[in-house]
């Protein structure tokens, strides 16, 4: 996930967010809870100002939307899949030489805690390259010199989206041009690679269960992710979801 403070200032700022679970993307389905309506699904070919009108009105109804034409090559899509993998599947040893720690926040971690409750997950998270005292420094395994380039290059790709989609907003707001973009012209936005691996040891909590707080591990089980909302200004989540009706090249907001 893309989350960012600015450089310029201590504060918490904004975020350009790019979730990005590996090997998750594709067209929602109907989102549960709702009357049988399907989130909105935007077309980035479409003329500007239809796309201020349907991203405003996506905002404010939903808070969410999907992105479709948005110029992301599938050629990297499918690259970044393919290293995505073989990060994940290399040896807990060996992902251990590039975990993060107190010191530096970005990396491979397997043991992060969501509202205070084990998520069952690996993640590996990366921002710009070079130190900053904020957000750290990257960690590159040495498993694949492709790797950190296909990496950085779907970043770059994931934050000019971003950066296009908060202007876009910006503009539905009726703020003056480049209120919001000047703000991350020093941004510490991080894009996070997310494995959901077999559940082994705990239960798994089951579809069932509905309970609003958050499930005890003994009792209930376990989540691959616990519930939370995302710190920053914007996400974005790539999503697979393994059914030939939905539709390729979306991206979820």
């Amino acid at each position: 996930m893309i989350g960012s403070m600015t450089r310029k200032s201590p504060f918490f700022c904004a975020v350009i967010s790019a979730l990005v679970a590996w090997l998750y993307w594709d067209r929602l389905s109907t989102f549960p809870g709702t009357t049988g309506e399907a989130p909105p699904i935007i077309d980035m070919a479409e003329e500007h100002s239809l796309l201020v009108k349907q991203i405003s009105h996506a905002c404010e109804k939903w808070g969410f939307f999907q992105v479709v034409n948005h110029g992301i090559p599938l050629e990297l899509t499918n690259r970044m899949d393919l290293e995505t993998r073989a990060f994940f599947a290399l040896p807990k040893s060996e992902k251990s030489f590039v975990k993060r720690s107190d010191t530096n926040p970005r990396g491979w971690f397997d043991d992060e805690l969501t509202k205070r409750k084990p998520d069952w997950k690996e993640a590996f998270d990366v921002g710009l390259e070079g130190e900053f005292e904020i957000d750290g420094t990257n960690r590159w395994p040495n498993h694949n010199s492709e790797f950190k380039s296909t990496v950085l290059e779907y970043y770059d790709a994931i934050s000019a989206l971003s950066l296009q989609l908060m202007e876009i907003i910006a503009e539905g707001l009726e703020l003056e041009p480049r209120k919001l973009t000047k703000e991350f012209e020093n941004h510490t936005s991080f894009l996070r690679l997310n494995y959901y691996p077999v559940c082994d040891v705990y239960k798994v909590v089951g579809e069932n269960w509905t309970a609003l707080e958050e499930p005890d591990v003994k009792e209930n089980g376990v989540l691959a992710i616990n519930k939370h909302t995302d710190a920053g200004f914007l996400t974005v989540l790539r999503q697979r979801v393994q059914d030939p009706r939905y539709v390729p090249c979306s991206i979820s907001v």
